[in-house]
């Protein structure tokens, strides 16, 4: 193990000799070479398109030339470096020389000209669309089946530029036929790939041997990746041909296997956005080291499965196929062999006679493990790291897929659904009602039972699956199964619509309350007791004659009756300031409500229905098993304690309502745990009441104890526990049931992996409540000297009460972030031993003049854009007082900034760069403000050729980067020692992408977010804005939909507006707006992160995490 630790750190910037301390091997700095190998590269693409047969034809020679620069960059050029550090490696240094070493260069391009070739080829036929991380030259070119003509161009140019080189050295034969070995023996692998695909028409699964898989590996990979640029480099090094034995032969077709399979396993695990490749052996039924294997090991039932599902582009199937090699543990036998593989060739290298040789071939081996660490985790791995190379993120949060809700589930369920009603509806205590009862009836059953996720539901019949001995299992059961699932969705509807009542919600699944509905109100008590009577009834219809039909009603009334308890407590627990009983807030009667209200009839309740269907079904419930239900029911709580808290209500269809309610949750008695008596007097003053101030101030504390991050670390340690025990269960069917239960349970926390929360990697601290409170206090200390300077304080009464009611209206209502920002980047940005209190409250008098910028700004915005409402209350231009003189108004507003400025700083000798750098940013935002206003769409102007993303970048940073990103640090820098030199391009470059994550964040919520969160009408489709939601839409739209866009946008009538948003949905942009939202964000944490102080790298990255949760 010691030779293998030694050898695993040998990458190609660290060879050395192996065996000796023989200095004479010259040793390679990879980094170096690579460069000096690209540098070659215009060379030789010249070289090939001035070749004769192609000069005479310009078109050709202009259409290869694109052709190559394409297709030749952006791999790792391993082959063509191979052949390029294999000269440097194995030739004596008396016989080196640098006109071989540039041949040798040459060479390696003529290798890499070669794999070109056969990747452009293998795309087409695969159907790859993704090659090096960019689209596959067949999709760029929209030539499809044409590249099929450009990869045999590429390889006949090849082989002419390989003549050219070598065409009159005496070893151009053996040269030629290495060339035309390695693409014959490619060809045909590309064929037995082909043919030996699996599906269930061809039902070939007998030649899923790992003989005939060796025989493709080594035609595919070994010959023209490892065996043609070592060989044929091998030529130019003197008395090569005598290196060049079948022991090195046999070391290259064995690495060709080694990394055919690792290339099974990227497919089958890899991520495609990491590895830049299109993931589908399964779907093409390859022959593949995962497929061979799987057969190996599987016994008759999984042989099934494997024969059913594999070669199929049904995503289920694929999900269901990777399942089948997680129950084999094939992962772990992976590893196995490629550790075993890695032995052999370290023993394959020690048996070279050549100490260069020995010490290129252990770099050519490292660098396959080092590709797939690259791919994986982005670092270099030492050997005792190999082991979990692969335990990607793919296996970290997931451990098994979800299927038990997949689409194909959810349809089942519903059929069952329809028959279910039908038979209820038709059942003799229903059928000879009157018709308003049944018109009622229907009313109530089609509101309460539909919008939901059916989750509890859908986990029936996947227990019954799961639970069965899979040779008692019957489909007749199984729908049986789906019948009480259905059993269960009444069950929760009656739970819920209490729920409702008793704590007085607003919305339930994205609509109003059942209970809220004018013509149903308390009404809605007796509809309860219906949905309950129709549990009861459908159990009745479907078991009644069943000898388990007692067990049902007895599992059923047991569980009303345990969540009726818990409902109970839930409510007798609530806190006021006259119950006064915070001594009931203890984790042990959270835990017992979670478990009454939630854990068992959402995770106990489900597995027994399904167990009365298992054959012996009534010992397999384990005490274990009602522990994890427990514990599942605590984390579905504090999760939903969380959502109410934390997540926007058009995200989970419910309005919080906690701590208006004064409920025991988690949070509140956590909170408790942690507060200060200081703090404990601020929780009994406010929690329990409606009034919003005292909501706001809740949160506050909440934000003081730093609640977010408690809970995340509390939630992830919960989950791990919860995962470790889950696995230790006796059986596969418990152990994957309770897995995929686990991981929907985490998947509904994705709801807040949306615009809203983007996994913060540092907590918020700058907008604190602590730092509101002393910025307000210095706000008012401002205003104060503001209204009694010179220049104010001898004016009439009418102006000063006129002055006083536009700045008490337009600065109030806003998140002062920008604000905040200057105080907090002075903080961040300040050396430690300059920095001084004196100094940080100029900083957040600076701070206000930015906040009076942003007022001015806005009241801009608002009157150009002919906006309604504006944080949530009128425009100020709309009052009926002020109309027009808005326009007058904000011209005071800008005069206020630069009077405070005068009356802080004036004296100061940065004074004139306070000035300079606030004119800059209103003459740029004013710049941004007419491209925003010139730019807008209308059919009259049709002027839709301006909808780009350049020009929505330009105005996103002129409109919003700069004054929301880069004043507030400029402004923050006067203050700073030496300021001057601490803004960076980079940091100028990180305020660019913030400005257009933030604009169009705004864009998204204009269209998608209800004017009460966020306190603004959206006015863009209106107003024919030129946002990232109009250019990206016309990016994706077809002829026709561009026609609809072109009518419609722009336009205030309502038709238009809904059809606007009909074609947004139709284009998938809420989707599509997620996942880029996501990239960019991704890009900005790693730039944020190589930025070269502490103190930047944590003003932008609490700023970019405030950004993306639209606390900015």
């Amino acid at each position: 193990m010691a030779k293998l630790l030694r050898y695993s750190r040998l990458f190609y910037n660290q060879l050395r000799p192996l065996h000796s301390n023989n200095l004479s091997v010259p040793i390679i700095n990879l980094e170096k070479e690579k460069r000096a190998f690209q540098a070659v590269l215009p060379e030789f693409i010249d070289d090939v398109i001035t070749r004769p047969k192609i000069k005479q034809l310009p078109e050709v020679a202009s259409w290869m030339k694109q052709l190559l620069e394409y297709t030749l960059t952006g791999g790792k050029l391993g082959r063509g470096l191979m052949a390029s550090t294999g000269y440097k490696m194995f030739e004596d240094p008396d016989h080196f020389s640098v006109k071989t070493q540039h041949s040798a260069r040459l060479l390696g391009w003529c290798v890499e000209m070669l794999h070109t070739s056969l990747i452009v080829f293998d795309d087409v036929l695969d159907g790859g669309t993704v090659r090096h991380g960019k689209p596959s030259w067949h999709v760029r070119r929209s030539i499809s089946n044409y590249a099929f003509t450009d990869a045999m161009l590429i390889h006949h140019a090849m082989m002419d530029v390989l003549e050219l080189y070598f065409g009159k050295t005496p070893f151009y034969n053996n040269m030629s036929s290495y060339f035309q070995e390695a693409t014959y023996r490619a060809i045909i692998a590309e064929h037995m790939d082909l043919c030996s695909g699996y599906n269930k028409d061809t039902d070939n699964i007998e030649i899923f041997t790992m003989s005939h898989l060796h025989d493709i590996a080594t035609y595919k990979s070994a010959y023209y990746s490892f065996k043609l640029p070592i060989f044929a480099v091998l030529l130019l090094v003197k008395n090569g041909q005598n290196l060049a034995t079948a022991g090195l032969h046999e070391f290259c077709m064995e690495l060709g296997i080694l990394m055919q399979a690792q290339d099974d396993y990227l497919d089958a695990y890899g991520n495609e956005t990491v590895t830049g490749k299109n993931c589908r052996d399964i779907q093409e039924g390859k022959c593949t080291w995962f497929s061979v294997t799987a057969l190996q090991r599987c016994n008759s039932a999984q042989l099934s499965v494997f024969k059913e599902y594999y070669g199929s582009d049904d995503l289920e199937h694929v999900q269901r196929i990777k399942q089948l090699y997680d129950e084999l543990n094939l992962r772990h036998v992976y590893e196995q062999y490629e550790l075993k593989m890695y032995e052999d060739l370290l023993r394959r290298i020690d048996e070279v006679p050549h100490e260069g040789g020995r010490t290129l071939l252990t770099g050519i081996l490292n660098s396959c493990y080092k590709r797939m660490a690259n791919l994986f985790v982005r670092r270099t791995l030492s050997y005792n790291q190999f082991r979990t190379l692969h335990k990607t993120a793919v296996n970290h949060n997931v451990p098994v897929p979800i299927t038990f809700n997949s689409y194909k589930n959810q349809q089942k369920f519903r059929e069952v659904q329809s028959e279910m009603l039908t038979t209820l509806m038709t059942s003799p205590n229903f059928e000879n009602q009157i018709d308003d009862v049944k018109i009622w009836m229907a009313r109530l059953l089609d509101y309460t039972l539909e919008g939901g996720r059916r989750g509890k539901s859908l986990s029936v019949p996947f227990a019954y699956e799961m639970m069965e001995d899979p040779k008692y299992y019957t489909p007749e059961n199984h729908h049986r199964a789906r019948i009480l699932g259905w059993v269960l969705e009444f069950i929760q509807a009656y739970l819920l619509t209490v729920d409702d009542i008793l704590d007085t919600s607003l919305t339930r699944r994205g609509k109003e309350c059942w209970y809220r509905l004018s013509d149903v109100g308390r009404g809605a008590v007796n509809d309860c007791g219906v949905l309950l009577t129709c549990a009861v009834e459908v159990l009745d219809i479907y078991f009644g004659k069943e000898p388990i039909f007692p067990d049902l009603v007895k599992l059923t009334s047991g569980t009303v009756l345990h969540t009726g308890i818990g409902q109970y407590l839930d409510c007798a627990s609530d806190y006021t300031k006259e119950k006064n009983n915070l001594d009931k807030f203890t984790m042990e009667l959270f835990d017992t409500i979670a478990h009454q209200k939630t854990g068992i009839y959402s995770f106990k309740f489900p597995v027994l229905l399904a167990l009365t269907l298992v054959k012996d079904g009534k010992n397999k419930y384990s005490e274990e098993a009602n522990k994890i239900a427990w514990d599942l029911g605590r984390l579905w709580q504090f999760q939903n304690d969380y959502i109410d808290l934390y997540v926007d209500d058009k995200t989970t269809g419910k309005i919080g309502t906690d701590i208006r309610e004064g409920k025991l949750t988690w949070f509140a008695v956590t909170a408790l745990q942690r507060c200060t008596e200081e703090q404990r007097s601020i929780f009994k003053e406010n929690y329990g009441s409606d009034n919003p101030e005292h909501i706001e101030r809740i949160k506050q504390l909440f934000d003081e104890l730093e609640m977010e991050k408690v809970y995340k670390e509390y939630e992830s340690s919960v989950y791990e526990d919860l995962v470790r025990r889950i696995r230790a269960l006796p059986t596969k069917g418990e152990t994957r049931f309770y897995s995929e239960i686990l991981e929907a349970c985490c998947k509904q926390m994705t709801l807040h992996k949306t615009a809203v929360n983007h996994n913060v990697p540092v907590p918020i601290t700058f907008n604190s409540y602590k730092n509101q409170q002393k910025f307000r206090e210095v706000q008012s200390e401002m205003l104060s000297a503001l209204m009694t300077s010179p220049k104010f304080e001898n004016q009439i009464e009418d102006v000063k009460r006129w002055m006083t009611k536009l700045l008490d209206y337009t600065l109030e209502g806003g998140k002062r972030s920008r604000g905040l920002a200057v105080s907090f980047a002075y903080e961040m940005m300040e050396d430690p031993k300059y920095f001084t209190e004196d100094n940080l409250h100029r900083a957040r008098i600076l701070g206000s003049v930015v906040e009076i910028v942003q007022a001015y700004l806005l009241t801009v915005d608002d009157i150009v854009d002919a906006s309604q409402t504006r944080r949530g209350k009128e425009c100020w231009y709309l009052h009926s007082d002020v109309g027009l003189g808005a326009v007058n108004d904000c011209g005071v507003l800008l005069t206020c900034a630069v009077e405070v400025m005068d009356l802080y700083f004036g004296k100061e000798p940065f004074f004139p760069d306070l000035i300079k750098i606030t004119n800059g940013t209103l003459l740029q935002t004013s710049v941004g403000q007419y491209l925003d206003c010139s730019s807008g769409y209308n059919k009259k102007k049709n002027n839709l050729d301006k909808f780009t993303m350049e020009l929505f970048d330009t105005i996103a940073y002129q409109k919003t980067g700069i004054y929301s990103f880069k004043f507030p640090m400029l402004l923050a820098l006067t203050l700073v020692k030496d300021g001057k030199n601490r803004y960076s391009e980079e940091a100028n470059k990180i305020a660019w992408g913030l400005g257009r994550l933030l604009q169009f964040q705004n864009d998204y919520k204009d269209v998608f977010v209800d004017d009460i969160k966020t306190g603004k009408i959206g006015t863009d489709i209106q107003e024919g804005k030129l946002t990232w939601f109009a250019v990206t839409a016309l990016q994706r739209c077809t002829d026709e939909q561009r026609s609809i866009f072109k009518e419609n946008y722009g336009s205030d009538n309502p038709e238009h507006v809904k059809r606007i948003k009909q074609l947004f949905d139709e284009l998938e942009m809420e989707k599509v707006y997620k996942e880029y939202e996501r990239s960019v964000y991704e890009d900005l944490v790693r730039r944020i992160r190589a930025l070269p102080t502490k103190g930047e790298i944590q003003f932008y990255l609490e700023v970019l995490e405030a950004s993306c949760r639209h606390l900015y």
